[in-house]
């Protein structure tokens, strides 16, 4: 019993982060921007593992968010469904989960990936971890009616990395090219030690081939601001289009350190591009979160980027 109410606990965690994340970011204030709780609302309640959710408004106005979700035998055996929760009321209350990625193959992750295209088209990609996630896929789902049906596209990657998932939501440019932001490990001893790399893919079809990779930052290296002799693993990018064009890599997960063991030291950093996430700033280590409205007052965005595993 000890174990579920932890489970709950953990669920409502990420159910707050959600709905504060989304309300702040609707009602944020003029003047200094600031993040205040909203709500404290329990989306779902599991018994088990129910995990890396994305959340979206949908072109009719309801929130979706799709996690993963593992009963026990499911997490004994490394596999997962994706499932998918509607509001229609602002996030106050949702429909019951439904499923809308049955992997029988493995693990589906969908961190943050769910995006609304120009069209009112909804995106997401999978990443399907298997073999005690050693290996990954990456089924790309689409969905024209706001999360009610969903098909899979067939998709062609290229990509200069063994194993590779999507993190955070996708951006589309004015031309209608897609960017993905992606980690990944360069070969199999690099993902044994941890050592990631983060770097977008581009589509000119809609999502269904990718290619036009850039490197935004390569492990292990070192990051502005942190100590000269540490060297540090790059994962779990976020990018946003700032009002001046600017594109702010950043990020709120923590991944397991490199090579150090729970516990060792990580770092916050941001990284900029200026031409359209072709090539980037060096990573610089930051404080802590912070917010930055633009002098024309219309936007608040996070400058903190991303927890670094550190190697040494």
């Amino acid at each position: 019993m000890k174990h579920s109410l932890k489970t709950v606990n953990i669920l409502r965690v990420q159910a707050i982060v959600l709905l504060t994340w989304f309300l702040a970011s609707l009602f944020a204030v003029s003047g200094h921007a600031q993040w205040q709780r909203a709500k404290r609302v329990a989306v779902y309640r599991s018994p088990q593992r129910a995990r890396y959710p994305a959340l979206v408004k949908g072109l009719d106005g309801s929130l979706l968010v799709v996690f993963t979700r593992q009963t026990a035998e499911q997490e004994a055996k490394g596999h997962g469904d994706l499932m998918l929760m509607r509001s229609a009321d602002q996030g106050q209350t949702w429909s019951p989960a439904r499923i809308i990625h049955k992997s029988g193959l493995g693990e589906p992750r969908a961190a943050g990936t769910m995006t609304r295209l120009n069209s009112g088209d909804l995106i997401l990609p999978v990443a399907v971890l298997q073999q005690r996630q050693t290996t990954s896929q990456v089924p790309v789902l689409t969905s024209a009616d706001s999360g009610r049906s969903w098909k899979s596209l067939d998709t062609a990657f290229d990509v200069p990395l063994d194993w590779w998932v999507p993190r955070g939501k996708l951006i589309e440019t004015d031309n209608g090219q897609l960017v993905m932001p992606i980690y990944g490990a360069a070969d199999l001893e690099d993902l044994q030690n941890t050592i990631h790399n983060c770097g977008v893919l581009r589509s000119c079809d809609g999502g269904k081939t990718w290619g036009s990779f850039s490197w935004i930052a390569r492990g292990a290296r070192s990051v502005i601001g942190a100590a000269s002799v540490s060297r540090f693993s790059f994962e779990g990018p976020s990018i946003s289009v700032l009002p001046d064009g600017r594109c702010l890599n950043n990020d709120a997960d923590g991944p397991g350190p490199v090579n150090k063991g729970l516990g060792a030291p990580q770092v916050l950093c941001r990284l900029w591009s200026s031409d359209q996430g072709r090539t980037w700033t060096k990573a610089g280590a930051v404080d802590a979160w912070r917010m930055v409205r633009h002098s024309d007052d219309r936007q608040a965005h996070t400058v903190g980027q991303h927890s670094l595993g550190r190697v040494g």
